[in-house]
């Protein structure tokens, strides 16, 4: 893991195992007995909420706008891309689509 303070912990539908921190996320596959961590520090900012949705594409809602990892690339949302402000704490995905981004303006950097 990149550090013991864990922020959320998702299990995917290949039962991959999802970990959040602060700046990254750890990917963990179960092999045997045991977890197999890979780590990845990401410049998106703080990241305060993260989804997988059934493509296996991961959502990050942050203080710098939201992200998409896809197949690996990344993709940057902002307010020059439609959304109402940078500071994402929450996101919900239906279906694929983002339905609801909300308390954007409580956001503090730390």
């Amino acid at each position: 893991l990149l550090d013991n303070q864990v922020k959320k912990l998702l299990i995917d539908s290949t039962k991959r195992l999802i970990a959040v921190h602060k700046n990254g996320i750890s990917i963990g596959r179960i092999i045997g007995d045991s977890v197999k961590w890979e780590n990845f520090s990401l410049e998106v900012g703080k990241i305060n909420d993260l989804i997988v949705d059934n493509h296996g594409y991961f959502w990050l809602a942050t203080d710098q706008g939201m992200w998409v990892l896809a197949e690996g690339k990344r993709y940057h949302f902002t307010k020059e891309d439609g959304l109402p402000a940078m500071c994402l704490k929450k996101i919900f995905i239906n279906k694929c689509v983002i339905l609801n981004c909300y308390d954007f303006t409580q956001c503090k950097r730390t």
